[in-house]
């Protein structure tokens, strides 16, 4: 009975080990977030603009770019919640303009979020609707 004790023991052990979570993502702050995924599809730069990223202040404040028009607004967190107030700069960008207003709508609209030792995800109702990775500058 002893030895059956003592295993059960372990094995709870090691299953409350396995489920403890360790808190290893980056801080929102002080990286440089580049845009990888977008609503379910893949971010591929365009050659003629600069690459889609966002950045968040440690005064609460937002600021990046979708690749052609700047980003910016405000941002507060509680937990892993976080409401976004976005807008973008209003300039023509051939060929991006779609993808420039699903960011800045994304960033709007998201509502959860999770960061990992290089990736930041945006949740919405519990779907993921962007990934970011990061350029860690601090």
């Amino acid at each position: 009975m002893k030895t059956f004790l003592k295993y059960s023991i372990f094995i709870l052990f090691l299953t409350l080990s396995a489920c403890a979570s360790s808190d290893t993502g980056l801080s929102l702050q002080g990286n440089l977030w580049n845009l990888s995924e977008l609503n379910g599809k893949e971010y591929f730069p365009d050659d003629r603009y600069d690459p889609a990223y966002i950045e968040f202040g440690q005064d609460g404040m937002i600021s990046g770019t979708g690749g052609c028009n700047e980003i910016f607004g405000s941002y507060e967190t509680s937990g892993r919640n976080i409401t976004i107030k976005s807008a973008i700069t209003a300039k023509y960008c051939d060929g991006i303009m779609d993808t420039e207003l699903d960011l800045d709508a994304a960033l709007r609209s998201a509502d959860r979020y999770k960061t990992t030792k290089d990736e930041l995800y945006l949740y919405k109702d519990g779907k993921v609707i962007a990934k970011f990775f990061a350029l860690i500058i601090k």
